[in-house]
């Protein structure tokens, strides 16, 4: 501690802020050397995420129907979540009340209302992740049909729009409802099997807060409560993983027209075999990201601040604004959190169709749509073949056909009219 100086006062309050002043400094200039270091150090990463994510603003600028997605899903999850509230009310009023001491009681649910009560506890969550999913998938069909279209193209104009959105979740929901619905119920058994852990984890904490650890016997259990926190930590690890691989998957699906697993596993393939350039990209992007909901929710909470503090009759009639800035910083959060998942999908779909083109280039195949335009801004390089032209009488090379000269293989394209693609389920787009 400083000693009693004239600068701080005799007083041991003023000697015990200038502490915290002292040591506040030198923890500020070490974070600030910290950040310097990793800037420095990841300043590529840096820029190659900062050009990823204007790419992924060109897409959604050149679909501003995207936008109405997270609008249309959030209602949907909201419904669902009332509708699935309201038949839970209705189940439970079903039970009856067995009185205790004045003032208490309990519900007695038989077994058969217990089990529908389970029942639609999960059905609801089912349905809500369902919808983010679907939202995916259409985002994914989306971006990829602007993606194989370039901008010589005369269709190009007439892709970007409400018309690709509109395709993208029709094909999510007539062709793909399947393979959505399953790749939600994973995502959302592993939601409940976390749920029951910290259910279970709770009972354990409070058994072991009584004196009694999970075998009955006196004394806390150091290491029981160690795995279980492992457990916890692994399980949220494996559900953060899979909700990622459910994003490629989808993205994957809407390109090839195959089903989740399938895709799923050519998503893994796809980016392992770029895994530096997926990680480095995933890594940055997902802090700039971050960095985004931040500014958006920061800049919510002070103009809210500021018109609590200036406009009649909040200036006078609040005690404080701290409170409601605070809870205008967390409800801007959450709906920039719906809103920037169009951006991380958008991002995610233009990376694997830059990895899938990666791949037709070292196979001798020409690149769709605007590999060449966006390779080198997300550092996939793509160095395309020489075209191979047919050759007439006495070796002379015919005329090139509409789909060269315009830069894509309608037979490659899913989206192109009349390609001949067909589905999973038989069905010719």
């Amino acid at each position: 501690a400083m000693k009693a100086d004239v600068r701080y006062g005799e007083e041991g309050d003023f000697t015990s802020q200038a502490d915290a002043a002292y040591i506040s400094f030198f923890v500020f200039v070490s974070l600030g050397a910290i950040y310097v270091l990793l800037v420095l150090c990841f300043r590529k990463q840096i820029q190659l995420a900062a050009r990823a994510l204007a790419v992924a603003a060109l897409a959604v600028g050149q679909l501003p129907a995207l936008l109405i997605l997270p609008l249309a899903s959030a209602s949907l999850a909201i419904g669902a979540l009332c509708g699935g509230g309201m038949l839970l009310l209705l189940l439970a009023s079903c039970g009856e009340i067995a009185y205790g001491r004045p003032g208490f009681g309990s519900l007695y649910l038989d077994s058969r209302t217990e089990y529908l009560l389970l029942v639609a506890i999960i059905v609801s969550i089912w349905l809500v992740v369902f919808v983010r999913h679907t939202q995916h998938a259409a985002v994914g069909g989306a971006v990829t049909k602007w993606y194989l279209h370039r901008n010589t193209d005369r269709s190009a104009t007439r892709c970007c729009g409400g018309s690709a959105v509109a395709l993208g979740l029709w094909h999510a929901l007539r062709y793909h409802a399947g393979s959505i619905a399953a790749g939600s119920l994973l995502i959302t058994t592993l939601k409940l099997i976390r749920i029951a852990f910290f259910l279970l984890k709770r009972t354990f904490y409070q058994r072991v807060s009584r004196g009694l650890d999970a075998c009955g016997c006196n004394g806390s259990n150091r290491l029981a409560a160690m795995c279980l926190c492992c457990i916890s930590c692994c399980l949220k690890c494996v559900e953060k993983s899979l909700e990622a691989l459910s994003r490629y998957a989808y993205a994957q699906m809407m390109r090839s027209k195959r089903s989740f697993c399938p895709s799923a596993a050519e998503a893994v393939r796809l980016l392992t075999t770029n895994l530096a350039g997926a990680a480095s990209l995933r890594f940055v992007a997902a802090a700039f990201l971050f960095l985004g909901k931040l500014l958006v929710a920061a800049g919510c909470a002070f103009l809210g601040w500021r018109i609590l503090v200036q406009a009649p009759p909040y200036d006078s009639a609040l005690y404080s604004p701290l409170a409601p800035a605070v809870c205008i910083f967390f409800a801007a959060f959450a709906v920039a959190l719906v809103f920037f998942g169009v951006y991380n999908m958008a991002l995610d779909t233009i990376f694997l169709c830059l990895c899938a083109d990666k791949e037709r280039v070292d196979a001798g195949m020409p690149p769709l749509g605007r590999a060449h335009e966006l390779s080198s801004v997300l550092g996939v390089p793509i160095d395309a073949p020489a075209p191979q032209h047919p050759r007439g009488k006495g070796g002379r090379r015919m005329l090139e056909t509409p789909a060269e000269r315009s830069g894509s293989d309608p037979s490659n394209n899913p989206f192109s009219r009349g390609s001949g693609v067909v589905d999973d389920g038989g069905y010719r787009i």
